[in-house]
């Protein structure tokens, strides 16, 4: 009895905190989905999920997203079981059913949230997000992407709504709050030229605009409408130190690449190492000429154990990556907090 009731009791308290979240906004889910996107395998990819989402309302459309990232319909399950605790539509909740291969699957999902929910009592429409003012940015001539066919640093620009809404959230922090929020969450967006110019004008330091528009350059989607960007700067000599940090890291990164058949042969040649000190030896004859791109990294570093090991892989590929902008993946691909604070600090210091 005692059993049955402390379990009514659970139940009831999920029902009750369900029909009170309201879900989070598209511009805070975007980030935290990237993060589990980046992972290496479904394993790591449920934990990133667990901790960037824990205690966040979701959607149904978001939890489908989210699913979707995982090859096992077991490792979909467990993320929708702890996601759908806080589920904000309810009635939308078959969406999340398409994120699966199998039936069986669809129906352990939908026996759990008939017995959390209460049957198919639905609990109210949450309420509206609270509305994100429109901002307003300085008159300057922003390049557009239509027809853009240069080279790109990410592959689909952020719409104007999410956009809008980091840019708020960045409008309403100032000073080393404003920057750091800026560094740690712009990664995770596909910003255009034009939203990058947009972004730093509303920090005042200009040097602090520079630092963000050089470490921002590279994962930018536009990335050879650059000149456009001087207009952000009020001197000249911050404007030609920007054109010439440009013109540097397209030149260096233009023709330096690694085909896949290579990049298989490599990873092959280090696998075959026994011992680790050995697959990072040969990790280090690699790095001197062969120039990989983040993701390539990532999947070396996966082949070791430790994530000391693995942070020295990232340090070894770093000066020939081809996509530095995007460095944030092989962060993202450790495991342990200090590793992650050791690379970060490593890379804000090249």
């Amino acid at each position: 009895m005692r059993i049955l009731v402390l379990l009514l009791t659970v139940l009831t308290a999920l029902q009750m905190q369900a029909q009170s979240c309201q879900g989070i906004a598209e511009a805070l889910f975007i980030p935290k989905y990237n993060q589990v996107a980046t992972q290496n395998s479904d394993n790591y990819k449920l934990n990133k999920a667990i901790v960037v989402f824990s205690g966040q309302c979701l959607k149904a459309d978001q939890i489908k997203r989210v699913a979707m990232l995982f090859n096992q319909d077991d490792k979909k399950l467990e993320f929708c079981k702890i996601a759908c605790q806080q589920l904000a539509d309810y009635p939308n909740r078959y969406v999340i059913y398409d994120a699966f291969n199998s039936f069986s699957t669809v129906f352990q999902l939908h026996d759990y949230l008939t017995a959390i929910h209460g049957g198919n009592t639905a609990p109210p429409a949450p309420p509206a997000p609270p509305v994100v003012p429109t901002m307003t940015f300085p008159n300057y001539s922003y390049p557009s992407t239509t027809n853009y066919n240069g080279r790109k640093g990410c592959q689909q620009v952020t719409s104007d709504d999410v956009f809008n809404t980091f840019a708020y959230q960045v409008s309403q922090k100032t000073g080393v709050d404003q920057m750091t929020h800026i560094q740690n969450n712009a990664k995770f967006y596909c910003l255009s030229m034009a939203q990058l110019m947009k972004l730093v004008s509303l920090v005042s330091n200009p040097d602090n605009k520079l630092i963000i528009m050089k470490e921002l350059f590279m994962g930018c989607f536009d990335l050879e409408n650059y000149p456009s960007a001087t207009a952000v700067f009020g001197s000249a000599t911050r404007q030609t130190d920007w054109l010439e940090y440009c013109q540097k890291e397209l030149a260096a990164t233009a023709l330096c690449q690694t085909t896949a058949d290579d990049y298989n042969n490599i990873k092959n040649s280090i696998k075959q190492k026994t011992f680790s000190n050995d697959m990072l030896e040969q990790s280090r004859f690699f790095g001197k000429n062969k120039c990989l791109n983040p993701d390539q990294v990532v999947g070396i570093m996966g082949l070791f154990i430790s994530d000391n090991d693995k942070v020295e892989v990232a340090k070894i590929f770093y000066d020939k990556c081809s996509d530095k902008g995007n460095y944030y993946k092989c962060i993202d691909a450790l495991t342990f907090s200090m590793q992650k604070d050791e690379l970060r600090n490593w890379l804000k210091n090249k």
